[in-house]
């Protein structure tokens, strides 16, 4: 190949990819659906699927979210969000998004999970706690937690009895 057939394929390639880029793109992904002719509001809000804590807001139609962006006015992010907040929403309406206590068990020598009220399932932890106590003592226990849940488990592991709470590392 010479020179002359190498610019005129690279061009050719070039000019290809540019008149067919729009129409590979639509598939990407889709942008979040653009309101009704419901009542639309943005209410303010805290990213908490890291330990960031990026300012935003959940825009709503008839109470219903359907967009999450970020807060210009947020000091730390300047209103960018990055993949994991902005796909917040994703989360939320996942059809597999888990929406109620899941217990493991044995069934037919296969084991599967059971779906469970929150009262069986918080007393279930209870109990497995209250054995880890009683067999070895509430300060053989260590917890590890991030974002706003985590101050709840920091208030749990001192009620137990265990003061080895803490963040990861990367969260310091």
């Amino acid at each position: 190949m010479n020179r002359r057939q190498f610019i005129q394929l690279t061009s050719a390639v070039a000019g290809g990819a540019v008149v067919a880029s729009p129409a590979l793109l639509t598939g990407c992904g889709s942008a979040p659906p653009l309101p009704g002719s419901g009542e639309v509001k943005a209410t303010p809000t805290v990213c908490s699927i890291c330990f960031w804590k990026c300012a935003g807001f959940v825009h709503t139609e008839d109470g219903q979210p359907w967009k999450i962006t970020g807060n210009p006015e947020d000091l730390h992010s300047h209103g960018r969000l990055c993949t994991r907040g902005s796909g917040g929403m994703g989360s939320y309406l996942d059809p597999d998004r888990l929406k109620k206590p899941l217990i493991r068990v044995t069934e037919g020598g296969k084991q599967t999970f059971k779906e469970v009220s929150w009262e069986e399932a918080l007393e279930f932890v209870a109990s497995r706690l209250k054995k880890i106590a009683e067999e070895h003592g509430p300060d053989r226990l260590a917890g590890f937690a991030q974002g706003a849940p985590g101050s709840h488990f920091r208030h749990l592991m001192k009620a137990y009895g265990s003061g080895s709470f803490g963040p990861p590392d990367y969260a310091q």
